[in-house]
């Protein structure tokens, strides 16, 4: 009888020690995000990109710029990118440099021009708008303050190739965020941007990117290859890194 006892408390103290274990290494792993974003109006080619990598199960946000002159077919094409799960955020009617316009005309004729018939044709469609990406990068605090009224997130750009624990696109649990560009014609190439995918997973933080135009064969600026972002995405799911869309890292805060 006291075998049997003594038995069982050895195998109850190793069942203990064994989950505690597998409990610490849960505890440890890390589980980095990324939000890959694409600004401008190119939604055939956005379609066909996720033709590709729907098999990937990745999500993206993607910034309309000049909605009022998309065709029914690219709306309906956004309707179904939005279905599956990608974002569709604001980008402005005419693609202005916010910071000059501004500067010219003021925020109100900002908004007046640029803001609210894009918000309103886009919600008459059925897009209910929460992110907004500035056409260059160009911005100002002053102007964050007048969208952020009408959006919960925005943002802007940061291009300059620091080490990864010195960038500023990562997600700072703030209402603005940066953007870090990995179309083919900035001078990093994908091991610098593994990089950053490492440094988020490490450091369980989220990291943004930004793109614009995907096609198979890059013929200018602003493109970004269908093959770049194939491998992009397998490398974060090959590392176990979370696909976001911008909006969701609100509800990280």
């Amino acid at each position: 009888m006291r075998t049997n006892i003594c038995l069982l408390l050895i195998i109850v103290f190793a069942w203990f020690i064994v989950n505690c274990e597998n409990t610490r290494e849960y505890e440890e792993e890390k589980y980095g995000g990324v939000v890959f974003t694409f600004d401008d109006a190119d939604v055939n080619a956005w379609w066909n990109l996720h033709n590709i990598l729907k098999n990937k199960n990745w999500r993206a946000t993607f910034f309309v710029s000049g909605y009022d002159k998309l065709n029914s077919n690219q709306i309906d094409l956004l309707k179904k990118l939005n279905k599956y799960g990608h974002e569709i955020g604001g980008h402005s009617i005419n693609h202005f440099n916010a910071r000059e316009y501004v500067q010219g005309n003021g925020i109100s004729a900002y908004l007046e021009t640029e803001i609210l018939p894009m918000i309103n044709l886009m919600e008459a469609d059925g897009f209910q708008l929460t992110s907004f990406a500035y056409p260059y990068g160009a911005r100002t605090a002053q102007i964050d303050q007048a969208l952020l009224p009408y959006f919960k997130i925005l943002r802007g750009t940061f291009n300059a190739a620091r080490e990864p624990h010195l960038q500023l696109c990562y997600f700072n649990e703030n209402s603005f965020v940066f953007g870090l560009g990995i179309d083919m014609n900035w001078s990093w190439d994908i091991e610098y941007i593994y990089s950053l995918l490492d440094y988020a997973k490490d450091e369980d933080k989220i990291v943004i990117f930004y793109a614009h135009n995907p096609h198979k064969i890059v013929t200018g600026n602003y493109q970004i290859t269908f093959q770049r972002m194939i491998d992009l995405c397998n490398y974060v799911n090959q590392n176990k890194i979370k696909f976001y869309t911008i909006s969701e890292l609100l509800k990280m805060n």
